[in-house]
């Protein structure tokens, strides 16, 4: 289910927007630093955080034309679930975010553990 929200905004004042998308959490490439100064400087400018698909990885071994081990991050390497831990490990990441967040879209790979 798609929920809209509308927020006016006083033309007169100057807003900052951040898309962010393709961030893989859960992957071995995942630059877990990278994200946080990221999070840390839309803070900076109150900028409006914009999700746009594929947050998560989501590469699952019944993929067997995608998955390989390596795209595994380490410490999801040798795990029967490698569901819950990146969603937990988002939320982690995002919870003093929350107020900054307008969307959260899925992607392909969300869209796959989804069906």
């Amino acid at each position: 289910m798609l929920k809209v929200i509308r927020r006016e905004l006083d033309p007169a004042n100057e807003y900052f927007i951040q898309p962010m998308s393709d961030i893989h959490i859960g992957n071995a490439a995942f630059d877990e630093r990278a994200f946080i100064r990221d999070l840390k400087r839309a803070r900076e400018l109150n900028a409006r955080l914009l999700f746009i698909g594929d947050v998560f990885d989501m590469l699952l071994p019944k993929d067997a034309k995608r998955f390989k081990p390596t795209v595994l991050a380490d410490w999801l390497v040798g795990k029967d679930d490698v569901i819950n831990p990146p969603i937990n490990k988002a939320f982690d990441l995002l919870k003093d975010y929350a107020d900054l967040i307008d969307m959260i879209s899925i992607g392909n790979h969300e869209e796959s553990v989804v069906q």
